[in-house]
């Protein structure tokens, strides 16, 4: 799907309410369906689900400028991407990176966007300073050793980008998100990353201002998605609804939950 001067990889399943999905930064749609956690079978079952790869990821062509990156230019994209389908209004959907480019298209487009999910929300506001540090390093470790060096350094340390618990319920699957960073063009996972790193979410204020339903899912023991975003998001955002996960059987439940809330608000 042509999108501005760009190429989108596009999936649409379902056929009912408009729930257009962005993943997280690094990811992509085949890293999701490879982890076995999101459910999508079921989620599609009452919606039209449509999810993308997001610019310079995955199959979907990059351009070569961190501003292009930021949340702000994501939400963009999502807005796009649902006039490409013909959607107007929609449930907005996103974990991580994802949950930031589902807030900005709603702050962008509060008409059009019916209700919110957020899965594992980043850091954001006071705690984003320390992220967006760490993101500018590994930006400059991916322009100095390439994608797929990066790729080995990080999976040294995996428990820095999962938490323990997901990790070993996920075995070898994981292995598909390592594998998606060693696949990144160098430039593009440069530009990526610092996109990300002079990202963050508006004031609490203009946020709070966002008035449709949002449902946000959180768990615990992740430095990348710390329980404190969810909870700042929880209270500033006037009609949410919080469900912390405490183990892999809770994050089995999100599926049905994600489909509940869309069957309510869509």
């Amino acid at each position: 799907m042509k999108i501005g001067n760009l190429e989108f990889n596009v999936k649409i399943s379902g056929d009912a309410a408009p729930f257009v999905w962005a993943h997280g930064l690094m990811c992509s749609m085949e890293w999701e369906d490879g982890s076995g956690i999101f459910g999508w079978s079921e989620i599609a079952s009452a919606a039209r689900v449509v999810r993308y790869d997001a610019r310079g990821h995955g199959r979907s062509e990059g351009s070569l400028q961190a501003a292009d990156y930021q949340w702000v230019s994501l939400g963009r994209d999502m807005l796009s991407i649902a006039d490409a389908c013909g959607i107007e209004k929609f449930v907005a959907g996103g974990q991580s990176m994802g949950s930031a480019t589902a807030l900005s298209a709603a702050m962008l487009a509060p008409e059009r966007v019916k209700a919110i999910v957020l899965y594992t929300p980043p850091a954001i506001w006071e705690t984003r300073t320390n992220q967006a540090a760490i993101y500018s390093l590994i930006a400059k470790i991916a322009g100095d050793k390439g994608s797929r060096d990066m790729s080995g350094l990080m999976k040294q340390s995996p428990e820095r980008t999962f938490p323990p618990w997901l990790l070993q319920s996920m075995g070898d699957r994981v292995n598909v998100f390592w594998d998606g960073i060693a696949g990144f063009d160098k430039e593009v996972l440069v530009n990526v990353l610092g996109g990300s790193a002079q990202s963050n979410l508006p004031p609490r204020e203009e946020v709070a201002s966002l008035k449709m339903p949002v449902l946000i899912l959180a768990w615990p023991d992740d430095v990348v998605h710390p329980l404190q975003s969810a909870y700042s998001l929880h209270e500033t955002l006037p009609q949410s609804e919080l469900v912390i996960a405490r183990d892999m059987d809770d994050v089995r439940q999100w599926p049905g939950r994600i489909k509940e809330f869309i069957l309510k608000n869509g």
